[in-house]
């Protein structure tokens, strides 16, 4: 029988919703959380850049964990980071607005670049036999996961398991690197255990681990089990989780699964209803990565467009022509009625209305990665 990871997702406009219904989802926080610990959050605040560049944690996720944190007696709460290497860690606070946050909850910063660091063993690691970590991951009861979801530059995808590189000395990030990265992030997780992983979903960055390129899903993930929120993560970026080595490695060190079958998924997100304010990208642009594409889009809710920018960047980085015209939005059907022909595609419940379920990737959003599959396919096919 499969082993079932429950994780919960809910996409909007309100994050401080977000992130209660998907906690509520899970058991409520009260549930989740020990009265009476010591918790750690763990953003991912890699450079000194705010959430607006798609780099690092939004201060208002982290305040709305905080909110529901609020609710359960507890001994002490605790955000913890360390920046990339030649980095500022509480420079990086100030400038995420983050240390904004902690000082108005009366929560207590700590940057693990000065922390004490303690030698780990780690009995079941391939590339590490003993890792220095921060002294406050270790003594901390709880451990939340607050990571921002992006690409990378060298593992694709960054999301819980690749953020607790954050709480290593910089010494160790550049021996992560000399050795086997993946490899290494995957060892890291058999000894420090994400208890609870909420990814940041709302901005991601669509260029590299240091932001930039940045598109707004307006969406939060949690759950108990960190390589079922990758995997689940990683699709919102039109990943297939089997692409993500550091993924199997994990999986191979029995962290959790990536096939979707192992994932109890509950989807909140009523998307139809959702009306999220976008970032401003220019309509132009999807179609200029992609030779022969044409974009027709109409009151398109921020996942739908942001799923759909997603595909078409990875497959204007593979060098892909699609000749067909693209529709989506809630108003499409309606103001481009009759003009669907045999070269149009319908994206999503409403794109589809106007070109019919056949040609089309149906969902409310659909995923990034199933439009990525279904227009990869269509470019093979054509001359």
């Amino acid at each position: 029988m499969v082993q079932k990871y429950r994780i919960a997702t809910k996409s909007g406009e309100n994050i401080y919703d977000l992130v209660e219904s998907c906690l509520e989802s899970l058991g409520g926080i009260r549930r989740l959380v020990p009265p009476g610990s010591t918790v750690l959050l763990k953003p991912n605040l890699v450079v000194e850049k705010p959430n607006s560049s798609g780099a690092t944690t939004s201060p208002v996720v982290v305040d709305a964990v905080l909110e529901q944190l609020a609710r359960v007696p507890l001994r002490e709460i605790i955000i913890g980071e360390s920046a990339a290497v030649s980095h500022s860690t509480m420079e990086a606070y100030r400038v995420s607005g983050i240390a904004e946050v902690a000082r108005k909850r009366g929560v207590r910063l700590v940057d693990f670049k000065k922390d004490r660091q303690v030698e780990l063993s780690v009995p079941r690691g391939r590339s590490i036999a003993a890792v220095q970590v921060a002294e406050t991951v270790l003594k901390a009861d709880f451990l939340i996961n607050l990571p921002i979801l992006k690409v990378h530059s060298q593992t694709r995808v960054t999301a819980g398991l690749k953020n607790l590189k954050g709480c290593i000395s910089d010494a160790e990030k550049k021996r992560f690197h000399r050795l086997d990265l993946e490899q290494c992030i995957a060892d890291l997780n058999t000894v420090i255990k994400s208890d609870l992983v909420i990814v940041d979903a709302t901005l991601c960055s669509l260029a590299w681990e240091e932001g930039g390129d940045p598109v707004r899903l307006d969406t939060v993930i949690a759950g108990t089990n960190v390589l079922a929120v990758d995997s689940f993560a990683a699709t919102l970026l039109g990943y297939n989780p089997e692409e993500i080595r550091h993924f199997l490695l994990a999986e191979e060190h029995g962290l959790g699964s990536t096939r979707r079958e192992a994932i109890e998924l509950e989807n909140l997100s009523p998307l139809e209803k959702v009306r999220a304010k976008r970032e401003p990208v220019p309509k132009g642009r999807f179609s200029r990565k992609i030779p022969g594409l044409k974009l027709v889009e109409d009151g398109a809710c921020t996942p739908c467009l942001g799923a759909l920018y997603t595909a078409l960047q990875r497959l204007a980085k593979e060098g892909k022509k699609v000749k067909l015209t693209v529709a989506l939005g809630q108003k499409v059907a309606a103001s481009h009625a009759g003009e669907a022909g045999p070269d149009w595609w319908g994206i999503g419940k409403c794109g589809c209305r106007l070109t019919g379920e056949e040609r089309g990737v149906q969902g409310c959003p659909p995923g990034a990665l199933e439009i990525y599959r279904a227009l990869k396919e269509i470019s093979g096919r054509q001359p």
